[in-house]
């Protein structure tokens, strides 16, 4: 993605590099010199121009025009000017010193005599006339041209200047490419009022989606600099209602479509697997239905995949992992079930994994273990069940290991808090663990929410989580901690270190001893407390008054 970026700041700073040039052609035949000065540009040129550079330039000069087909050749001027006004409030165009304006769709006719290249020209000789026109739609070309021998009597020929040959002879080299580009916008605008058809549009975000503005200035629509190709649609969070045309399919240069936030509903077209070179397909957060297209394994440079919280169904498509560049593959609050395949391990670059509320089965791959970079893993809220592998707690770039409700089992390596130092939410509740909770978790310093409840942990809170300074949240009822000592509260006298925990959960244990005094010098940032169903004995510390901010103070059946 960063490489993308900088590709297209080259290209900004290319075409502003084209304003310093000037073209200045003075042509004489006949009793009278003719010129074409083309304003916007504004120095001599410092060098020659290879062909591709003529076309980008000629492309940055003329951006709007749309043209149709061959006008008669004008075999009575040597060159018909046409002059861009850099008056126009848009484009105009000037013929032989009469104004045409563009009409409602834009077209932009230009015809003018072709000279052949200098050691062709000599006194009395036949020349070619070359007939143009040509369409121009968002900075790309069409042309239509042929070719007529015709003769005159040219005397002293000057040709002051090369530029303008060279520029149409590079325009001839290009004739495929430039009638490539018109079709593919005439091809992009077909497919965009297609989507647009389809969707309702209550806050107006596509009343700029018209044939009297150009596609690439609609709302929502970025266009590649040089093939003017739509690139970006993102109407996220724009309130449309309605589905996806399959005729998005055919916006063939589409690098990033973003549509979440919206009311969008029906499947999601399958015709997006034609487009190779999609980056992005961000859809989060919809009501999209069916299946998730397994043809999007075509669109093989996808890097982000987000489908989360819409109305999917079925198998999670096993050809997306064969996405080599895929860095996020969101697919979250749906309904999908089947297995996680194990065929996951290959996407090595995979950064964030979300598969969480769903209804998923098996059990987690051990090819989990090869995804060094992985720092989101998300399986929450399925029916995943038997062990973690063992190789995902040695996944030390992971900040987020979210595993909760499901059907697990085992026990939490001991050392688990050095082999993954960076972690920030760690969640296993709600599922079958056992043994004690390792006291290497209090290593972890950017821990935030502890999520351990509702499942058969055993031993002595550690008294080391003082050290947390960043814990928020310490949920952990519902398991068979503590051993009805005395001593079995003193977990609570570390927790006074953490200033910013704002929940406690230990309730439905077997923690026995009185509370400390220091029960008062907890965070006053402290919402809710609760300890009970356990074997408390004693009074209750009058410092309790302290936690002002307290909601819910449960100590219950003690």
């Amino acid at each position: 993605m960063e490489k993308m970026m900088n590709s297209n700041k080259d290209d900004v700073d290319d075409l502003e590099s084209w304003a310093e040039s000037r073209i200045n052609v003075t042509l004489v035949g006949g009793s009278q010199p003719k010129s074409l000065d083309i304003p916007g540009v504004i120095v001599t040129m410092t060098r020659t121009l290879s062909k591709k550079e003529w076309i980008e330039l000629l492309l940055y000069l003329f951006p709007r025009a749309m043209v149709s087909h061959l006008p008669k050749t004008h075999s009575d001027h040597w060159l018909k000017l046409i002059e861009l006004e850099a008056s126009c409030p848009s484009i105009c165009l000037k013929a032989d010193q009469s104004v045409v304006d563009l009409n409602p769709l834009n077209t932009l006719r230009i015809s003018f005599i072709f000279l052949p290249p200098l050691s062709y020209i000599t006194q009395h000789s036949s020349r070619s006339s070359f007939s143009l026109n040509t369409t121009l739609i968002a900075n790309s070309i069409h042309l239509h041209f042929n070719f007529q021998k015709m003769s005159s009597s040219v005397s002293h020929l000057i040709y002051t200047n090369p530029l303008l040959l060279i520029l149409f002879v590079a325009l001839l080299l290009n004739v495929t490419l430039a009638t490539t580009n018109y079709q593919g916008n005439e091809t992009d605008s077909l497919a965009l009022f297609a989507f647009k058809s389809n969707l309702h549009n209550p806050q107006g975000v596509l009343n700029s989606w018209n044939s009297s503005v150009h596609i690439c200035q609609w709302q929502g629509i970025t266009c590649g600099l040089r093939h003017r190709r739509v690139t970006v649609l993102n109407l996220s969070s724009s309130g449309l209602v309605g589905s996806l045309s399959p005729n998005i399919g055919n916006l063939s240069f589409l690098r990033s479509i973003a549509l979440k936030n919206n009311s969008l509903q029906g499947q999601i077209p399958p015709e997006i697997g034609r487009l190779f070179r999609l980056q992005n397909l961000i859809l989060y957060n919809n009501s999209l239905e069916g299946e998730i297209p397994a043809n999007l394994s075509h669109c093989t440079n996808l890097m982000v995949i987000t489908v989360a919280n819409n109305k999917l169904v079925g198998e999670i498509p096993r050809e997306l992992t064969t996405l080599s560049n895929l860095i996020f593959l969101s697919l979250s609050k749906n309904y999908l079930w089947g297995e996680i395949w194990s065929s996951f391990g290959n996407l090595t670059y995979l950064d964030t994994l979300s598969l969480a509320y769903n209804a998923l089965e098996g059990s987690i791959p051990d090819t989990f273990g090869q995804l060094m970079k992985l720092s989101f893993l998300g399986i929450a809220v399925n029916e995943i069940s038997g062990m973690v592998p063992s190789s995902i707690y040695s996944l030390s770039s992971l900040t987020v290991l979210s595993l909760g409700l499901n059907q697990l089992h085992g026990s939490i390596p001991h050392n688990v808090g050095l082999s993954l130092p960076y972690l920030e939410k760690f969640d296993l509740e709600s599922n079958q663990f056992t043994g004690a909770i390792p006291t290497s978790l209090s290593n972890v310093s950017d821990l935030a929410p502890l999520q351990l409840s509702e499942n058969n942990f055993t031993g002595k809170i550690p008294t080391s989580f003082g050290s947390l300074q960043n814990l928020q949240v310490l949920l952990m009822h519902s398991n068979f901690l503590g051993n009805e000592e005395d001593d079995d509260m003193d977990f609570l006298n570390s927790l006074t270190n953490c200033s910013q925990l704002e929940e406690l959960e230990a309730s439905n244990n077997q923690v026995g001893g009185v509370f400390p005094n220091s029960l008062g010098n907890l965070s006053t940032s402290m919402r809710h407390f609760g300890v009970g169903m356990n074997q408390i004995s004693g009074v209750i510390p009058s410092g309790v008054g302290s936690l002002f901010n307290l909601e819910i103070l449960d100590m219950t059946q003690n």
